[in-house]
């Protein structure tokens, strides 16, 4: 296996996806299930907003994002 650091793994993912990218419409993790926005609007269950709480170096919040998820990849 090789090994490859963030900026490497970061760079692949930038240049696109391979075809061989498997997407889902929901997906469950940790006791969580996730759906696309997409998926959302054919639901009465809706559980795609998201969001992100950026911290600095000193573990403060400096900024919370707000959004929601367009597609869910299983990254290899």
């Amino acid at each position: 296996m090789i090994r490859t650091t963030l900026g490497n793994q970061l760079d692949i993912l930038a240049k696109g996806s391979s075809s061989t990218l498997l997407k889902y419409q929901g997906y469950e993790i940790n006791g969580f299930t996730f759906y696309t926005k997409k998926q959302d609007g054919k639901s009465t269950y809706q559980n795609s907003g998201v969001h992100f709480d950026a911290h600095d170096e000193n573990d403060n919040v400096q900024a919370t994002y707000y959004g929601f998820i367009e597609e869910i990849w299983e990254l290899d």
